[in-house]
C-alpha cells in the first residue's frame, strides 16, 4: 500500500496510522525544498482473548446484553486503548453465534474469507493488535439504565496486570470473567405529607469510585 501527501510546506512531520488489525504506528520526516519519502513498517501485535459468562447460569454474555470490553496499557502506551464495537469492520469484538460476516473490506458473507473473523463461540471476546512488552487492565462495562424483557443489569469488573511480553503474537487468553447482577434497590418517593410524587426519575449512582449506575423503574 502506498499514499502520496501533496503540496506540503517545509517542516517537520510526523504521519500516523492507525487500525485494530495491526499495531499503531508512525513515523517522522522532514520536507526541506524536496520531495521527501517515508516508509512504515507494520507490526501485528498480540490479542488479548477471554469468555464472559453469567456467574449464575453459566451462559454465555454478549454484546446484546448490554456490555462492552476495553483494555489499554498502564502506564498508558499510545495504541493500547482497544475496545470490543459490534460493527462489521472491527476485529475488537464479542462473539454472539449468530451470524458470520467478512470483516475484509469488499468482502461478502460466510466465515471462510481471508479477514472473516470467528464468531462460533458466544461470549468470547477478542481485543486486538495490541503493543507489546507491557501490562495492561481489562474493563468490562455495562449499560445503565432500565432493562426490559428479562435482561439483567451486569456489574462491571475491572481485571489488572495483565501482562503482554515483549514480542509476543497471536491470542493470549485471560480466562473466563464471571458476571454477576446487581442488587435491586427499593424505595418510596413521596412529600412532607406522607404522598406519592408522579413523574420524578430516579438515578442511583455510586458513591465512589467502581461502576454500576442505574435507572430506577417508577
Amino acid at each position: 500500500y502506498s499514499f502520496t501527501f501533496n503540496h506540503v510546506a517545509n517542516g517537520s512531520y510526523l504521519v500516523r496510522f492507525w487500525t485494530d488489525r495491526y499495531v499503531e504506528g508512525g513515523a517522522k520526516f522532514t520536507v526541506s525544498n524536496a520531495n521527501a519519502s517515508v516508509n512504515l513498517t507494520i507490526e501485528e501485535g498480540a490479542n488479548l482473548v477471554g469468555k464472559l459468562i453469567d456467574a449464575e447460569t453459566g451462559e454465555a454474555v454478549t454484546s446484546g446484553d448490554g456490555v462492552r470490553v476495553r483494555c489499554e496499557a498502564v502506564p498508558h502506551v499510545e495504541g493500547s486503548w482497544r475496545e470490543t464495537r459490534d460493527d462489521q469492520w472491527s476485529r475488537s469484538y464479542i462473539e454472539d453465534g449468530e451470524s458470520l460476516q467478512s470483516t475484509a473490506p469488499g468482502g461478502g458473507g460466510g466465515g471462510s474469507q481471508q479477514g472473516a473473523r470467528d464468531n462460533n463461540t458466544p461470549g468470547k471476546f477478542h481485543l486486538t493488535a495490541l503493543p507489546t512488552g507491557h501490562k495492561y487492565v481489562i474493563v468490562v462495562e455495562t449499560t445503565n439504565g432500565r432493562k426490559t424483557g428479562g435482561a439483567k443489569n451486569y456489574v462491571g469488573q475491572v481485571i489488572a496486570g495483565i501482562e503482554i511480553p515483549e514480542g509476543a503474537s497471536g491470542d493470549i487468553n485471560v480466562g473466563t470473567i464471571k458476571l454477576q447482577e446487581g442488587t435491586t434497590i427499593q424505595g418510596r418517593l413521596t412529600d412532607g405529607d406522607g404522598n406519592p410524587i408522579p413523574g420524578v426519575e430516579v438515578f442511583a449512582t455510586p458513591s465512589d469510585t467502581h461502576d454500576g449506575s442505574a435507572e430506577a423503574e417508577g
